[in-house]
């Protein structure tokens, strides 16, 4: 619910969260240390970034990158109606 908050702030509609079953690899980021724009150093993103990809394991706002399949196993919440 964290990115739908997250979307919602920049105006852009989500329309479901879904439960995914993954087959492949899969690599689980922290999107809170994405670049952002707020003016810190070049270095301190540089920081960000090493940290984003240490893969992490408690995420205040995970980001999953996947290389393989993804089916869809249940809709959660269903906004596009």
């Amino acid at each position: 619910m964290k990115w739908k908050e997250l979307f919602d702030s920049y105006n852009c509609k989500v329309l479901q969260i879904v439960k995914l079953r993954v087959k492949g690899a899969y690599f689980e980021g922290d999107g809170n240390l994405l670049p952002k724009e707020d003016g810190i150093s070049f270095s301190q993103k540089i920081e960000q970034a090493r940290e984003y990809w240490k893969d992490n394991v408690k995420n205040e706002l995970p980001e999953l990158l996947i290389n393989g399949k993804i089916d869809v196993v249940e809709i959660i919440e269903d906004f596009s109606s």
